[in-house]
């Protein structure tokens, strides 16, 4: 099935964000894992759980799997916003970014 230009726009812009997202707990100092276990977790494992999502965010909008790029999309923005790492302000803008 072919791609229509806004379809490309928006993998592209859910891509931009990714990275953007992934930069950003990299200076935070998350190395990227995964959460295996549903218990609490401290601040390290949860960024860290981040920042495995925002490289499976990028996979699934490189492959044009919107849907599911847009929900990792919405973990990643509920986790960034519970850690306070972003205002639901800024996060809002960051939305308005896609198409």
């Amino acid at each position: 099935m072919e791609q229509t230009f806004t379809q490309a726009a928006t993998m592209e812009a859910l891509s931009d964000l990714f990275a953007e997202y992934d930069h950003k707990l990299m200076e935070e100092g998350a190395e990227p894992g995964r959460i295996l276990t549903g218990g609490p977790c401290d601040r390290e494992t949860t960024l860290g759980h981040l920042r495995y999502m925002c490289g499976c965010g990028m996979k699934h909008a490189s492959k044009g799997e919107l849907r599911n790029s847009f929900c990792c999309l919405g973990f990643i923005q509920g986790g960034l916003w519970r850690e306070g790492i972003y205002k639901l302000s800024e996060l809002t803008k960051h939305n308005g970014s896609i198409p």
